[in-house]
């Protein structure tokens, strides 16, 4: 579908389209309403790109974060865009947020662009939101999701299971004897359904009806400092918490700090995502190492093997570890 098809279908010429489109005046809004129907009726996406180029190929790899501050889908980003690079492909890197809605309309974006493939990171992805723009609008264009799975023939997946991981992390706990875990996290409400679930599996496992503590950010800027303190005012029982993710261990240390808090002497902690924050920390932060930044460069060689012509397989899943450092200590 092309601008010309539109055109043709609207009863309008080609440059009219295009001054709809660009929400341009001197318009009428009886033309304009049936320009933008047809519009909607093919589910019809520009061709930003075509406009400046005189070949097919845009060299163009579209990059969706969930969240760039991240350190670890940072340091993730970075290997995929220097590995494109080397292969003479230019990457559009997009902070899309946590909303569902947005992130569907940043795919449909991605596809004005041209892009040649596109690379989603964080398992927030995995939604029917973004299931249907990939449909509708990069349906042609191979898409590889960083910690998530959609099945659909032109997607792959890399993923390290996180129900399993945040799982892993309450068994290590239970291992080590702690017996009044608190979680402290932040995410999607699809990022949280999955690691609830992983607490839960836990629990069945080791501690059958025991209720543990949630405490789920609405904002990652400084998640874990606050509900940290709510926590331990709220629960003063609490022997041990368990983090999402390293920023947000860090976050919680410095209230542990303010509050006077033995780490790991009267408390232990641990978190469920490790990055380049648990190793400069002090004391030294036991974490989960989900394997993100591995799964970023895996994504990376998928995309890179499509294009060669290489097989693939559908679903790579990494497996996790916890790296026992300081911030824990065997309660038995």
């Amino acid at each position: 579908m092309t601008i010309y098809d539109i055109a043709k279908e609207a009863g309008v010429s080609a440059s009219t389209v295009s001054r709809v489109m660009n929400n341009k005046p001197g318009i009428k809004s009886e033309t304009r309403e049936r320009v933008m129907a047809v519009v909607k009726k093919h589910n019809f996406a520009p061709d930003e790109t075509a406009r400046g180029l005189v070949r097919q190929a845009t060299k163009t790899i579209g990059l969706l974060v969930a969240d760039v501050r991240i350190t670890n889908y940072m340091m993730g980003i970075h290997s995929i865009i220097t590995a494109m690079a080397e292969r003479g492909y230019c990457c559009i890197v997009i902070d899309t947020g946590m909303d569902s809605a947005d992130r569907a309309e940043y795919v449909k974006i991605l596809s004005q662009r041209r892009v040649e493939g596109a690379i989603l990171v964080g398992s927030g992805y995995q939604c029917p939101e973004v299931e249907e723009a990939i449909r509708l609008y990069l349906g042609n264009v191979p898409v590889v999701i960083v910690n998530g799975v959609i099945d659909m023939p032109n997607v792959y997946s890399v993923f390290s299971d996180e129900r399993r991981g945040t799982a892993m992390c309450f068994d290590y706990v239970f291992e080590k004897g702690y017996k009044h875990p608190v979680y402290i996290g932040c995410g999607s409400e699809a990022d949280n359904e999955r690691r609830i679930a992983g607490i839960n599996d836990s629990i069945a496992r080791n501690a059958p009806g025991m209720n543990v503590p949630l405490y789920i950010a609405e904002s990652p800027f400084r998640c874990g400092y606050n509900e940290t303190r709510m926590a331990l005012e709220e629960h003063p029982e609490t022997d041990v918490i368990v983090y999402s993710a390293d920023c947000f261990a860090v976050a919680g240390m410095c209230m542990l700090q303010e509050l006077g808090v033995k780490v790991p002497e009267q408390l232990g902690f641990i978190s469920a995502e490790e990055s380049i924050y648990s190793t400069v920390s002090h004391p030294y932060m036991t974490s989960l190492d989900s394997k993100v930044e591995y799964a970023c460069r895996e994504a990376c060689d998928i995309m890179l093997n499509i294009f060669s012509g290489e097989k693939n397989r559908k679903t790579v899943m990494l497996e996790p570890g916890i790296n026992e450092r300081e911030t824990t200590r065997n309660m038995n």
